[in-house]
């Protein structure tokens, strides 16, 4: 019996010989540059005198970062089960000796490496940016402020949301949805959750929890890890990844969409 680590080893080495991962990490340095930029000229002409500078940057750009995400999410999904649909290689892994549920943890696995790398990656591009930004502009424009334990908070709470998304997007392709249909799910649930982000029952729709993390996050208040959206994360997460572990005890793949 083949384990569980050496598939992840091979998912690692198939996933990334595709250049959409490597163009996955140069997403983050343009949306840095751009947001430098537009920062930059509202600071210049001194619209953040007297504000938190880290609260309204990380705002910001995490703004934009909410509208990409779940796309994202749903793009490392689709290509990464797009391997296997390719070719009826699905098939080919059933032949060998390895346990299924086994197959789908090793790209439950990457996908989740995926995500981590992918986010600290752009919140480091976003400390950097933010302390040149703050080394062009005194100390004295802006209040003082202790960031570490607050941004490391949303840091987690973003990597949990998205990848409670991408679990989701991971069983739509394991269903054999067709990436179009897909990527039309995840933007048009994301424009949803823009307008529902002040709703009081906004975490129980999963794509709201990026816009509602970054809503909350404050430098003013205390910041809880554990909240109604981060129960709400678990609970979707446990319940895609048992229904994907079911589909995937069938002897063929289940499809909605061919």
């Amino acid at each position: 019996m083949i384990s569980l680590f050496k598939i992840i080893k091979i998912e690692l080495i198939k996933t990334s010989k595709l250049r959409v991962f490597s163009l996955l990490f140069l997403l983050p340095i343009f949306i840095t540059l751009f947001g430098v930029y537009i920062n930059h000229e509202q600071i210049a002409n001194g619209y953040w005198v007297g504000s938190n500078f880290w609260r309204l940057y990380f705002n910001y750009m995490l703004w934009i970062y909410g509208m990409l995400l779940p796309i994202i999410q749903c793009v490392i999904a689709n290509v990464q089960m797009g391997i296997e649909f390719k070719g009826n290689a699905f098939q080919m892994l059933y032949t060998l000796p390895v346990r299924r549920s086994r197959i789908l943890f090793s790209k439950l696995v990457i996908h989740i490496l995926y995500t981590f790398f992918f986010l600290l990656w752009a919140f480091a591009l976003m400390l950097l940016s933010g302390t040149i930004l703050l080394q062009i502009y005194p100390d004295p424009t802006f209040l003082e402020y202790d960031f570490f334990y607050p941004i490391l908070l949303l840091f987690v709470q973003l990597l949990v949301a998205s990848i409670t998304i991408g679990i989701i997007h991971l069983c739509i392709s394991y269903c054999n949805v067709t990436s179009q249909i897909s990527i039309l799910m995840a933007s048009f649930a994301t424009i949803l959750s823009i307008f529902a982000t002040n709703w009081t029952y906004v975490y129980i729709i999963p794509y709201a929890w990026i816009f509602k993390c970054t809503q909350n996050f404050s430098l003013y208040e205390e910041m809880h890890l554990f909240s109604p959206e981060m129960f709400a994360m678990m609970v979707y997460a446990t319940i895609f990844v048992i229904i994907t572990l079911l589909i995937n005890k069938r002897k063929k793949i289940f499809t909605l969409w061919v």
